[in-house]
């Protein structure tokens, strides 16, 4: 979510998507899930005409390992699969 957070203060458009996307979620008194963060992550990444994004992941290897359901290290390589997969054309990742 803090990403969603930085990216809208870079654009009125981002903004105007999170807005939406607040709203759609009871104005903040309902959880979205993963998903529906990841979802809005790529609107923002997909609008047009804004500048080169730059998404920095650092640490992933330092995830807690304690449980049997998916970690959360997964989680976020997955998302960042997907992003990738979907071949953003402002979007520059960086994964160390």
């Amino acid at each position: 979510m803090h990403v969603l957070v930085q990216l809208c203060h870079q654009s009125d458009s981002y903004s105007d998507i999170l807005s939406t996307f607040y709203a759609e979620h009871a104005r903040g008194s309902q959880q979205p899930s993963d998903d529906a963060l990841a979802r809005c992550l790529e609107d923002l990444l997909k609008t047009p005409s804004q500048p080169t994004v730059y998404l920095i992941l650092d640490a992933l290897d330092e995830f807690p390992n304690k449980f049997a359901m998916p970690l959360p290290r997964e989680k976020v390589l997955s998302l960042v699969e997907g992003l990738i997969d979907s071949q953003i054309a402002n979007l520059r990742n960086m994964c160390h």
